[in-house]
């Protein structure tokens, strides 16, 4: 009865305080400790990553370090004054969901001691806040990548269009050409017609002097 007690102490909190972040304990690289879970839809692993990074860098936090093996990322001498007077060190696992976006598993190294809602319960408020403020941020990156997305789809309607106006033009210059050449050819054309009906009255002209060479030269034998 007494080892159910105890049992049931210990989980107690990851049961109270799991309403938006569960509180688990998760396997990581300093063995089995306590961690918060924050799910983060439609934003990939690397974006994940990415905004993590972003969100730390207003905490004073040394640069975060990722191990290439095990893909868990530490970050030293965080400063949170929420959670801790000292600075903390962090440890986090991101991971790729798919079409779910990702998973970010959280492990806060008070020095000592990692966060959990038995040994810390008055922190548990604070570090719900401070976990969704990270999350707001995932958020407001999702909604960015898809403005990204919009203005890329206009920019490239906008190029289609000026294409479209310079083919315009182009093909506005080739009618003018055109039409120029037409008009040309249509003053040659009855230039041309003007030089034959006088060539054609020449012509006459002529045979009729021919003519009357002719007959003179009848007349001369």
């Amino acid at each position: 009865m007494k080892n159910l007690l105890i049992v049931l102490l210990l989980i107690t909190p990851l049961l109270s305080f799991g309403q938006e972040f569960p509180e688990s304990i998760k396997t990581m690289s300093q063995g089995s400790k306590n961690c918060f879970t924050v799910m983060v839809p439609g934003l990939d692993a690397k974006e994940t990553e990415k905004v993590w990074d972003n969100y730390l860098k207003g905490f004073k936090s040394k640069k975060p370090k990722k191990d290439r093996k095990t893909s868990e990322i530490f970050t030293d001498d965080v400063m949170i004054p929420t959670l801790s007077a000292n600075t903390i060190d962090l440890y986090t696992s991101v991971k790729e969901l798919g079409q779910d976006g990702s998973q970010v598993d959280i492990w806060f190294d008070l020095g000592g001691a990692y966060l959990n809602g038995y040994s810390h319960g008055d922190k548990m408020g604070a570090v719900q806040t401070w976990l969704a403020d990270f999350q707001r941020m995932t958020r407001t990156r999702v909604v960015e990548i898809e403005l990204e997305g919009e203005e890329g789809k206009l920019s490239d309607l906008n190029k289609d269009y000026s294409k479209l106006q310079k083919d315009q033009e182009k093909i506005e210059k080739e009618i003018a050409d055109y039409e120029q050449k037409l008009q040309d050819a249509r003053k040659a054309l009855a230039d041309t017609k003007t030089a034959q009906q006088t060539r054609q009255a020449e012509i006459q002209q002529q045979e009729r002097a021919v003519e009357q060479v002719r007959e003179k030269l009848k007349k001369v034998n």
